[in-house]
């Protein structure tokens, strides 16, 4: 896991599998962090190895620190620098509750513009649930 430091100090933890491929950012709701994607990123790398996959702790989640207070301004705030730092110039990003905020605000604001936004409303649930599951 990586740390990048924000320009406020506050420290935002980063996971990343590593690709050669389309640069893929997910954003997770609130009261969770990007562990949230475990197995949304797994099948995802299952289906596309070459997928660079980074999923953050956003801003007083998981393993990152708080900083100054969450607000809209400061995630969007965040995901440029994260989008800087890691050199992404045009993520895929997958956005759920909160982090979908960035489908609305990021190409007007930044360097960092995303090539395609998918939001997702409710819950990730398994691909193939266990009583859907070939036997």
């Amino acid at each position: 896991m990586k740390t990048l430091i924000m320009d406020d100090r506050a420290q935002i933890a980063v996971r990343e599998l590593p690709g050669d491929g389309t640069p893929v950012l997910f954003l997770h709701d609130l009261d969770c962090d990007g562990t949230y994607w475990t197995a949304v990123v797994r099948r995802l790398k299952e289906l596309a190895p070459d997928a660079r996959i980074l999923t953050p702790d956003l801003r007083g989640h998981g393993a990152s620190s708080t900083g100054e207070a969450p607000s809209r301004k400061r995630l969007v705030k965040d995901c440029k620098r994260l989008c800087k730092e890691l050199g992404l110039d045009a993520p895929l990003v997958v956005g759920h509750g909160i982090g979908a905020i960035a489908k609305v605000t990021l190409p007007r604001q930044s360097s960092c513009s995303p090539q395609k936004y998918e939001c997702l409303q409710g819950e990730v649930q398994p691909l193939h649930p266990p009583s859907m599951q070939a036997p």
